[in-house]
């Protein structure tokens, strides 16, 4: 139950932006929700749409959660390309 009450969260979240996204700590704290409930492909979406909002610390929480190509795709937003292409490399 905690799981659907925390996708329907994210779900209204995502469709209540412009009202949320004034929050400094939004897309932070709705990437976090995201990695406990969505899948892998909406992750990465969620960080190609919105990767100049995360902080570049975030790739760390991607790693340990293994969503690698999410964490490239931060680390390339923020011009750390080298982190990301070895990233890739694994």
């Amino acid at each position: 139950q905690y799981v659907q009450w925390l996708n329907a969260l994210c779900d209204y979240m995502t469709r209540k932006s412009a009202e949320f996204s004034r929050q400094p700590d939004y897309y932070p704290a709705l990437l976090k929700a995201y990695l406990l409930v969505k899948t892998p492909e909406l992750i990465i979406e969620f960080v190609q749409s919105n990767a100049s909002y995360v902080p570049v610390d975030y790739c760390k929480i991607l790693i340990d959660a293994q969503h690698y190509n999410a964490a490239a795709v931060l680390y390339s937003s923020h011009e750390k390309h080298q982190q990301a292409i070895d990233i890739w490399k694994k």
